[in-house]
């Protein structure tokens, strides 16, 4: 789909924050709200908006984000099986076909190491001849960036996150249900998600009041599809060595303030951080390696993997 200067501007501006209402939004982009919705409306249609999304850090309702990168044979039969499972599984936040060293991404939510074990055998039953390996990291810290590429010379302030010491925050079932609605659609307005939670608007809205000032809720987010408008999304894997605290806020200024890339991943494991990147072409996708090695000198290795097609991505899947 080509997209013109306002089309861009609409999705950068949701980037930033999905739940804008379109009073605002459009005062900002000059344009009438109902005009605006018509807008949001048609990208959702064509599919380049995929969904909103409330932000959650579920590291303070007590879960670890698990990074399981996948190997697997060749057996179209046993891959379609797999990725059935795998998508309908309740801890699984983010399911995604790559290509490169790896097959498949998986993004799982445990209470723990041994938790994780036992849901990565949940999936991996019936599929031990299909599976040749799995490499997990732990995820520590995540910024999400908005999709700065549509627009030129903007400074964003903050970022959803998630990442921290695991907590133990307590969260009701009023709360667990405002949240889910929230995470399948930032965009629903209040008075609907009354309706849908049968409690009066007063009391929804300060339960995400609430939510927002624990951070728990640390944002919202429109998810496009890249390939719509001829991008491509690609994985950076990035392995390190002597990095500080200092160097460290010194990448992550960096890829903030980079037009293309969309995330970045503090992990333990086999790499040391996962970045995401939109670009256009192979050419742009190299340029922008080339300048995560000059401005980090502590990098010693960039893998990357193609983002073939996201099959799941939601932040609070139970």
């Amino acid at each position: 789909m080509k997209l013109d200067s306002k089309d861009r501007k609409i999705l950068f501006e949701l980037s930033c924050n999905a739940r804008q209402h379109n009073t605002t939004l459009g005062k900002k982009l000059g344009l009438k709200p109902d005009v605006l919705q018509y807008r949001i409306d048609r990208l959702v249609k064509e599919r380049v908006i995929t969904s909103f999304s409330a932000y959650l850090n579920f590291h303070k309702l007590g879960y670890i984000d698990f990074g399981l990168y996948i190997s697997s044979k060749l057996d179209k039969k046993k891959e379609v099986e797999f990725m059935k499972k795998t998508e309908q599984h309740k801890n699984v936040s983010y399911f995604s076909k790559v290509g490169g060293t790896h097959k498949f991404i998986i993004g799982m939510l445990a209470k723990d190491p041994i938790q994780l074990s036992e849901l990565l055998k949940e999936i991996t039953a019936d599929f031990e001849d299909f599976i040749e390996d799995v490499n997990i990291l732990t995820r520590l810290e995540l910024l999400q960036f908005p999709r700065k590429y549509f627009v030129k010379e903007q400074n964003v302030k903050k970022n959803p996150q998630f990442g921290g010491r695991i907590g133990q925050l307590k969260i009701d079932e009023l709360d667990k249900k405002i949240v889910k609605l929230l995470s399948n659609n930032a965009r629903l307005k209040i008075t609907e998600i009354a309706k849908k939670v049968k409690q009066p608007h007063s009391t929804v809205l300060l339960r995400i009041k609430n939510l927002e000032k624990k951070e728990i809720i640390t944002g919202y987010v429109a998810w496009t599809a890249p390939e719509k408008y001829n991008y491509q999304s690609y994985l950076l894997l990035m392995k390190t060595k002597n990095m500080n605290k200092s160097k460290e806020r010194k990448l992550i200024t960096f890829c903030q303030s980079h037009a293309q890339v969309c995330w970045m991943i503090k992990t333990l494991g086999s790499w040391d951080f996962e970045i995401g990147v939109d670009v256009e072409n192979q050419e742009q996708l190299q340029n922008v390696i080339a300048e995560l090695k000059d401005a980090c000198p502590e990098i010693m290795r960039i893998d990357f993997l193609t983002i073939f097609k996201v099959l799941k991505y939601t932040l609070y899947p139970f």
